[in-house]
């Protein structure tokens, strides 16, 4: 009885000892990405492998540098999709993987003030904003003038001050700004979500906003390390991020875990590989005059 013993637990430790290996391939990468909607997308893999291996920043100056750094710093960098192209039509060493966020524009109209000649307020002139909105629908219908503000932020103001009668909201940001609109007694109404109308005009199932870059001359060597964060990202949902973001809003960039989880829908996050979205991809870049897409993608 007692060799038998002895065997079966020989057999066990054998057993144990053959998968770790699989275990062993896999390390935490170190990933950049910019605050808020891009950001929360890794907060389930940072409540497993910590987050020394995270850097967070706000804005893109952090995020164009990295990516032409010819001392590469990270192996993933999550970035805007027209950015990120850009840089490795510069000879960047980053190939885009995937997408992760698929647009989260609104039009917001406040109903009291049809009547009135107080302009369209609108963020990001030149950049995404501008370009998608331009790209889906005609602002000129609504006749009223345009007026760019810096920020969604500023967006935000001219609305709950009453001094835009239209304007144009990111989610998360648009929940919580009809949040506080009821509150004082605003009225505001959703006239025009960009992403269907951008499907509607140009044929598409979304359009690419955030991408996950990775460093390319390391893929194929940490491939199970970038598998298992593709994992991560494939797996988000509205229960798993919020259970982790409570206490962590600042951190992340982002409002109250309670906005987060109404306004979850409206952000469109989901991870697509780039093979399963090149007809978006090569869409979107061409709004930003970047018409080859061949030496994009990771090999």
């Amino acid at each position: 009885m007692k060799k038998l013993l002895v065997l079966l637990i020989a057999l066990f430790l054998v057993g144990c000892s053959a998968q770790t290996p699989v275990t062993d391939d896999v390390k935490a990468l170190s990933i950049l990405a910019p605050k808020g909607a891009p950001a929360l997308t890794l907060i389930t893999y940072a409540n497993e492998y910590g987050s020394d291996n995270l850097t967070l920043v706000d804005g893109t100056d952090v995020i164009s540098a990295a990516l032409v750094n010819p001392t590469p710093e990270y192996d993933v960098i999550i970035a805007p999709i027209n950015l990120g192209a850009i840089t490795i039509n510069k000879g960047s060493e980053y190939r885009l993987l995937g997408v992760i966020t698929w647009g989260n524009l609104y039009l917001v109209e406040n109903t009291d003030l049809a009547d009135s000649d107080l302009p369209i307020a609108m963020f990001g002139e030149g950049a995404v904003p501008q370009k998608v909105v331009d790209a889906s629908i005609d602002l000129t219908t609504l006749g009223k003038d345009v007026q760019y503000y810096n920020s969604v932020a500023d967006v935000q103001v001219a609305l709950l001050s009453k001094s835009a009668s239209y304007g144009l909201l990111a989610e998360p940001a648009l929940t919580a700004t009809l949040a506080k609109a009821t509150a004082a007694g605003i009225n505001l109404e959703v006239v025009y979500d960009i992403q269907a109308e951008y499907n509607a005009k140009n044929g598409t199932s979304g359009y690419p906003q955030a991408a996950v870059f990775v460093l390319n001359s390391t893929y194929e060597d940490n491939k199970a390390s970038y598998d298992e964060l593709v994992s991560y990202l494939s797996d988000l949902n509205a229960e798993n991020v919020t259970a982790l973001l409570s206490g962590n809003e600042e951190t992340y960039g982002v409002p109250s875990a309670a906005i987060i989880t109404q306004a979850w829908d409206g952000i469109n996050i989901e991870y697509k590989g780039y093979k399963d979205v090149e007809t978006e991809i090569s869409a979107f870049l061409k709004l930003f005059n970047i018409d080859s897409v061949e030496n994009l993608f990771v090999d």
